[in-house]
């Protein structure tokens, strides 16, 4: 339960220090999400059946709800969008190097998206990014 509070806090903190505001108006999330104290909806996937799924043959994800793809250690991630029908913000973050890089998903892609991190977000087009430069760019986050 620690692990879980923990990763839900370092989403939060993530996404106010490293996003445009979005948090909800209605305290509501969607089956399966939690809400945090900053007002977002989130689900963390931590083991291999639920990373392998995602957002997959998901028609409808809420304003204000990510996704939290988590593994145990740095490495190179792909990230697809082959049967997953809507537009999402992919944000990588790689706490070794304190970098983050947010890539659009497009919808049934089968081109790969890849970069090295420990954690993976997934929201909505626009929810993780100020403006449409952002894509791409690796950001460092300064403490």
């Amino acid at each position: 339960m620690l692990s879980k509070i923990l990763k839900i806090s370092l989403a939060s903190f993530l996404s106010l220090n490293f996003h445009a505001s979005g948090a909800l108006e209605k305290d509501y999330c969607k089956k399966g999400f939690e809400l945090n104290d900053s007002g977002y909806c989130l689900k963390v996937l931590d083991n291999n059946v639920e990373r392998r799924k995602g957002l997959m043959f998901e028609n409808n994800l809420p304003k204000g709800h990510r996704v939290i793809f988590e593994w145990s250690k740095v490495k190179k991630i792909c990230m697809w969008m082959k049967n997953t029908p809507l537009p999402l913000d992919i944000e990588f973050f790689n706490p070794a190097t304190n970098q983050v890089i947010v890539e659009k998903g497009i919808p049934f892609s089968e081109k790969k998206i890849c970069h090295r991190a420990k954690i993976v977000t997934e929201a909505n087009r626009g929810e993780l990014v100020k403006n449409s430069n952002d894509y791409g760019l690796s950001l460092k986050y300064v403490k």
